[in-house]
């Protein structure tokens, strides 16, 4: 997306370029306008399901964007963009995260000093799966990998980060069976 020029957009879209500044300033402001939607969904998705345990929806979190990213990869620059931008237009994800951090730390399930500098590891480390599904990762358990990582950087041992991030994506992907056959 970053190499495309306006006039690369308007001819994919066929729309003429005077339609396109009537809308956007520039293409950062339709880049903006783009982020907030994916944010909206993600963070919809992502809390859909109410959850006691904190590490339950801090594993929901990487599997919801991961999974977005494999249905619409024409977004991963956008969502990569998103995920980069822990203090502007898209601090939604961030705040979420370090909300559900502070509630482990409070439950005594998390054992971080920071919930601020653990937010912003576990959003790199969800920006890293990002841009490997970018660059071509076709690894299949990308998602349960990155989510059980997020959850051992938290201080949740390894057997357990896995059993939850794979409880996590079971549910996952039966909500999203259950939304295909409305």
């Amino acid at each position: 997306m970053e190499n495309l020029s306006v006039l690369d957009i308007t001819q994919h879209l066929g729309v003429s370029n005077g339609i396109f500044y009537y809308h956007f300033q520039n293409k950062d402001e339709l880049l903006e306008v783009l982020g907030r939607t994916v944010v909206l969904d993600l963070v919809q998705d992502i809390g859909s399901v109410v959850r006691n345990d904190p590490a339950e929806r801090v594993a929901r979190g990487p599997l919801v964007i991961l999974q977005h990213a494999d249905r619409h990869p024409e977004q991963l620059a956008i969502i990569l963009r998103v995920i980069e931008d822990p203090e502007g237009q898209h601090a939604d994800l961030g705040n979420e995260l370090q909300d559900e951090i502070r509630a482990g730390l409070r439950k005594k399930r998390f054992a971080v000093e920071d919930p601020t500098t653990a937010m912003r590891f576990c959003r790199s480390l969800v920006g890293a799966a990002v841009r490997l599904r970018l660059e071509g990762s076709t690894d299949r358990r990308l998602a349960l990998k990155t989510a059980t990582q997020t959850l051992m950087m938290l201080g949740i041992g390894a057997a357990e980060a896995r059993a939850i991030a794979r409880r996590e994506l079971v549910l996952l992907s039966r909500e999203q069976t259950n939304i295909r056959a409305i």
